[in-house]
């Protein structure tokens, strides 16, 4: 709503700087009403023995009669005065609701230029989801079906039209263009999600690897996720800083292998990812200091019984190891672990 009011503002002094401007020659006009009428008050009632007697009284006047308060503690008496109040309020009528007209119009090119992403982003700690493709739509609803994921998600693409949906804020543009990513605030993102986009695989991923190297130069903390088709070009997105690769032909041909030979495995792999009321899940949870150092037997025992989930992995965020399966009598000095749960745990101290 600030932004708003500041728009207007900011549109009403630019208007004002433009004489030829309709909204100028109007405000004109009721500025010259107003002083012929306040002429004729101070000509005709000022000497008559009536309610106005000052010049503070036609002032306030003034005011009661262009927003038709009407007190009664002030009118005109003589004819002449009587004409002039008709017309003040048939002016103030008139200009209040063509200025009005003028505020619904600007809110409407708003609202208009919202839906077709050409407005300035100045939300923080959002989601960037860099060009919609086949997987982006299913992406924006898993996304909103976190419970626990609450950021605001901003799509950047240069071939729709318009926001595809009323959930999402939307920027157009070319998510390769440095301009572009500072509309859409890259700089205060939490995470920046790029996908592929073009007509080949080499298109796909070039747009790709100027969209991270973009999102890098201007956000160098920022997480950055990227999807790759290639698997041979996943090295120039490493160049760029990406943070994470997803090699999603990769994944999808690795799954079907696997439930050619173990079809109940799709079974367990969509439960553990479709994110839906009382399914399990996997969840990253940072480790308490009195957990470190204890082995992966003793922490699995004590995760289970104390929060009722089962852990898989751990984590070693200083050395950037991923610990899959780990030994049950070896102490692995991790800080973070990954759990299969139903819900996000929040892991405290050891008791």
């Amino acid at each position: 709503m600030h932004y708003l009011f500041q728009k207007i503002k900011t549109k009403f002094k630019n208007i004002l700087k433009i004489k030829e401007s309709k909204y100028f020659l109007s405000f004109l006009f009721f500025i010259i009403v107003l002083l012929v009428v306040d002429y004729l008050i101070y000509v005709f009632e000022l000497p008559e023995d009536n309610t106005i007697n000052s010049i503070p009284d036609i002032m306030w006047w003034n005011i009661v009669t262009l927003t038709t308060v009407g007190y009664g503690d002030m009118y005109p008496t003589t004819t002449v005065g009587k004409m002039a109040t008709i017309m003040l309020m048939i002016c103030g009528i008139a200009t209040f609701a063509y200025f009005l007209s003028a505020i619904v119009e600007y809110v409407l090119d708003i609202n208009q230029r919202n839906e077709l992403g050409l407005l300035r982003i100045k939300m923080e700690n959002h989601i960037i989801i860099c060009n919609w493709n086949e997987r982006a739509s299913d992406l924006f609803n898993q996304l909103r079906s976190f419970e626990d994921i609450k950021e605001e998600i901003v799509l950047i693409d240069n071939t729709l039209e318009e926001r595809p949906s009323k959930n999402i804020s939307f920027v157009k543009g070319s998510p390769t263009d440095t301009e572009i990513l500072k509309k859409a605030n890259v700089q205060k993102a939490a995470r920046v999600i790029a996908l592929a986009k073009g007509n080949t695989k080499s298109e796909a991923d070039a747009n790709t690897v100027l969209t991270s190297l973009a999102v890098k130069s201007l956000a160098p903390n920022v997480m950055l996720c990227a999807e790759i088709l290639d698997p041979n070009n996943a090295i120039f997105l490493k160049n760029a800083k990406v943070d994470h690769i997803i090699d999603i032909n990769s994944l999808i041909s690795r799954f079907i292998a696997q439930t050619a030979y173990n079809p109940k495995l799709l079974a367990v792999l969509n439960e553990l990812v479709s994110n839906t009321k009382n399914s399990c899940e996997i969840y990253r949870c940072k480790l308490p200091d009195t957990m470190k150092d204890m082995t992966y037997f003793e922490l699995f025992k004590t995760i289970k019984n104390n929060y009722d989930c089962m852990i898989i992995a751990l984590e070693n965020s200083k050395t950037n190891d991923i610990i899959i399966n780990p030994k049950m009598n070896q102490s692995y000095n991790a800080d973070f672990c990954f759990v299969i749960a139903e819900d996000q745990p929040v892991l405290g101290p050891a008791g």
